[in-house]
């Protein structure tokens, strides 16, 4: 049964499910006739002449349309919300009537007992794969490990684990040592950029005095030049 169920429902189906099946199977032995007698087994327990009905009893796995809470309620919902969810068979509910079934759900996990239920014994509609709501019981079960998504941005488990590393290496913007020193490392950048900014100056200050210095003593010499030479052509004249 099982393995049936795999071949025909792939992705909702797991071998996890084996309990559920060795159970089925233990029910379908009780209510069908043996081959030895023809007698039933349930029918000789009970000490009755009357067989079973076997109305109740469905592939194991087969996908199953459960009628929405709002309408076995007996509400109204919109026209165009969903009338039933879909889930999967695991057989009746050993405490309940044989008309109220274990039903798994595809979204999250959970067995659930269900009594308004349909039931599509041949696996007909799991033909329209594209239609139907995407299986995650077995990641939630941690059956299945999730793929990392082809775009880190939308997957939620990237998402998590940068905001958790955020938030263990935070550190605030304007930390204080006990002893008073500011230890934010923009501030300490930005006083860095200042003492280079202020050294800088101060060396272009001292280059364009320096500057100014040698072109100060070269005038002075150019004019102690003109004086020489001016005296020097007085003193002929002088002398005649």
């Amino acid at each position: 049964m099982l393995i049936h169920s795999i071949y025909r429902w792939r992705d909702e189906a797991a071998l996890q499910l084996w309990p559920y099946a060795i159970r089925l199977a233990n029910e379908i032995i009780n209510l069908t006739p043996r081959s030895k007698d023809g007698a039933v087994p349930l029918s000789l327990f009970a000490k009755s002449n009357y067989p079973p009905s076997l109305e109740t009893l469905h592939p194991f796995g087969c996908p199953a349309y459960i009628l929405e809470n709002a309408l076995q309620q007996a509400n109204k919902i919109g026209k165009w919300e969903n009338r039933s969810r879909i889930g999967m068979y695991l057989g009746s509910s050993p405490t309940h009537a044989r008309s109220v079934q274990l039903i798994l759900s595809i979204k999250t996990g959970l067995v659930s007992i269900q009594f308004h239920v349909k039931f599509d014994d041949f696996y007909e509609t799991t033909k329209w794969e594209k239609f139907m709501p995407k299986s995650e019981w077995q990641y939630n079960a941690r059956i299945l490990i999730k793929r990392p998504s082809n775009t880190p941005d939308l997957d939620s488990d990237t998402i998590m684990r940068l905001l958790l590393n955020k938030q263990i290496n935070y550190k605030p913007s304007s930390t204080i040592d006990q002893g008073g020193n500011n230890t934010d490392p923009i501030s300490q950048n930005n006083e860095n950029d200042e003492q280079m900014l202020s050294n800088n100056h101060g060396e272009a200050e001292e280059q364009d005095s320096s500057n100014l210095a040698n072109h100060y003593e070269e005038e002075q010499g150019n004019s102690a030049n003109i004086g020489n030479s001016q005296l020097a052509d007085q003193r002929p004249n002088s002398e005649n």
